[in-house]
């Protein structure tokens, strides 16, 4: 069964523009095109969606997460691992950043 962007929107939480950013970018295609040129995603595809999604506001490259889809499980271990390790270092980047912060008094120069 084929959904309309908009009710396939609806069940990701994504817009139907970073739906069609997505598709432009060779992300996340639609399964196919309706009669009227509308794209229809199939229930399969929410949780590609999802997951693309989440890699980006993960800041993972739009290049990398292509590599991610077409990987074999080998070469998306490794990636899991790199951005892991990424996205440690800007935790521990923002805690400096927020104890310098607390830190810091208006009142004084």
């Amino acid at each position: 069964m084929y959904v309309t962007i908009q009710a396939f929107s609806e069940k990701t939480g994504l817009s139907p523009s970073t739906l069609r950013y997505y598709d432009r970018k060779n992300l996340l295609v639609p399964t196919c095109r309706l009669k009227n040129g509308y794209r229809a995603y199939s229930e399969t595809q929410i949780k590609d969606a999802i997951m693309i999604h989440s890699l980006r506001n993960a800041d993972v490259p739009l290049n990398e997460i292509k590599r991610f889809l077409n990987a074999d499980e080998t070469e998306r271990n490794v990636l899991i691992s790199k951005w892991r390790q990424e996205v440690e270092l800007k935790v521990a980047s923002l805690k400096i950043a927020q104890q310098y912060l607390g830190g810091l008094n208006p009142k004084q120069n």
